[in-house]
């Protein structure tokens, strides 16, 4: 009974939506590794800090996707893909900047595979920019009141 839970809505007494553990556990996860990528953003960018933020940031958008896949089945949206679950997220309106999100998974791509030095400044300076504020602002709108 306990997987059924993951895959359906849940609704309290009063009719008002409530999500899952497997959903809650996720977007705390988030939030998390969205705190840790502002702390690391906080410090000064030295070579071994930009490694910080890179992976930080990886982190952090593996979980948001995650996050949006859990937040989208319980709206009846099948998302198996990062692609998949941000044009869902788009879709339902938890997502405005489709172009910033866009260009985020592109920099996790690249980051993912392989390091190179201009490439890694270039995704630190979008993560201090405009990443860092999309993760935060997608944690608060996922996540329910």
């Amino acid at each position: 009974m306990a997987s059924n839970t993951r895959r359906c809505r849940i609704r309290c007494i009063a009719g008002r939506e409530m999500t899952s553990d497997r959903t809650k556990l996720r977007l705390d996860q988030l939030k998390d590794a969205i705190e840790r990528l502002g702390d690391s953003l906080a410090e000064n960018e030295t070579e071994f800090m930009r490694d910080s933020i890179i992976k930080r940031f990886e982190i952090a958008f593996e979980l948001a996707w995650h996050a949006l896949q859990e937040r989208l089945r319980e709206e009846g949206i099948e998302a198996n893909s990062p692609t998949r679950a941000l044009q869902g997220a788009f879709q339902v309106g938890w997502i405005e900047d489709q172009k910033g999100w866009a260009e985020m998974l592109e920099n996790r791509n690249l980051t993912v595979h392989v390091y190179q030095e201009k490439v890694a400044i270039e995704v630190s300076a979008f993560v201090r920019a405009k990443g860092h504020d999309l993760l935060r602002q997608l944690a608060a709108r996922i996540t329910p009141q």
